[in-house]
């Protein structure tokens, strides 16, 4: 089971792209958990993976996540909120098939 950290500001449109993903996942049998949490909130370890909101690309708790080791996936825009969750999704397996070869 991998650890999926969704961050956001504050920690509530990061809620709701988590419901949206866990449905899409439990719909594709993928084995993933999905946390939503603020930025300032994030226990991430090196095999879990953490989904950043645009709006906080540059915050420096990304920057010492990366540095810790912990992957990091920067999401586009127009993925808000429970929007576009597919294309959050496409994300999340894309890095990991990538991880898998």
């Amino acid at each position: 089971m991998i650890n999926v950290f969704i961050a956001c500001g504050a920690g509530a449109s990061s809620t709701f792209l988590a419901m949206k993903l866990r449905s899409l996942s439990q719909s594709q049998a993928l084995n993933l958990n999905f946390f939503p949490a603020a930025i300032t909130s994030v226990q991430a370890k090196e095999n879990d993976l953490v989904l950043v909101a645009s709006h906080i690309s540059q915050d420096v708790n990304v920057a010492a996540l990366s540095k810790a080791g912990v992957p990091v996936i920067f999401l586009p825009e127009r993925v808000n909120g429970g929007f576009k969750a597919e294309e959050a999704l496409e994300l999340i397996v894309g890095y990991l098939n990538r991880q898998k070869n």
